[in-house]
């Protein structure tokens, strides 16, 4: 997964094999001004999700999109814990909820963060 902050927005990029577990095969371009909340925290759990499209293997991958009765969210949740949740308004999807290895949600947070307090 590639990650790209510019001045107005934040893209996102799965890999080859990302787009296949997630079924979704175009890029997030997401403006700035449309996120709302970073967070590093784990998000609640919903128990009463439907995939649509997507792939949840439990214990291992949650990735696609996932609706409730009231949002529609984006998973790429691995094993991993190390968490990056992005809550949105006038985008498609109301979450992305991303897991990432060594840290590096972290270094993403704090840019984001960064980023929309200075719009």
């Amino acid at each position: 997964m590639l990650l790209n902050l510019t001045d107005t927005h934040l893209n996102i990029t799965l890999e080859s094999w990302e787009k296949l577990w997630a079924f979704k095969f175009d890029d997030f371009h997401i403006e700035l001004k449309n996120i709302t909340n970073v967070s590093t925290q784990k998000p609640e759990l919903n128990q009463f999700e439907i995939r649509a499209p997507g792939t949840f293997i439990p214990y291992l991958i949650k990735a696609g999109t996932f609706y409730t009765t009231k949002t529609k969210k984006f998973y790429y949740v691995t094993q991993d814990s190390n968490y990056l949740v992005l809550d949105l308004k006038n985008e498609l999807d109301n979450q992305i909820i991303l897991t990432f290895k060594n840290g590096e949600n972290e270094s993403w947070y704090e840019q984001i963060q960064k980023a929309i307090q200075q719009l």
